[in-house]
């Protein structure tokens, strides 16, 4: 049974101590009011795929069919003052979409 509005969970390693996770929240519900978001983790290790797709590994199956978990990692490869942009791949998976950067981590929670 599919849900009447979406539900999209957050992990990142964006941290809270600035507006990013709210800025980023407010776009979302701008764009889709009756969304329902839910923080998994804002506080991976920068970088670390590893524990990401641990997290994400063990709880995406938890949430209803259709969900759609966005992976938020900052992307180590991309220089910070360059105007070049990491890779964003969607995937689709046992009935979840999967959202993140093209850094591997998507092999690891398959």
């Amino acid at each position: 049974m599919k849900r009447p509005f979406p539900v999209l969970t957050m992990t990142t390693d964006w941290g809270l101590r600035d507006h990013y996770v709210g800025s980023f929240k407010g776009q979302l519900l701008s764009r889709s009011p009756q969304a329902h978001i839910i923080d998994i983790s804002h506080e991976i290790e920068q970088f670390d795929i590893l524990q990401a797709s641990y997290i994400v590994k063990n709880c995406f199956s938890n949430f209803p069919v259709g969900s759609v978990h966005f992976i938020g990692l900052s992307a180590n490869n991309v220089q910070k003052n360059s105007e070049e942009v990491a890779a964003v791949l969607a995937v689709k998976c046992m009935d979840h979409i999967f959202i993140g950067n093209d850094s591997g981590i998507f092999s690891l929670i398959f």
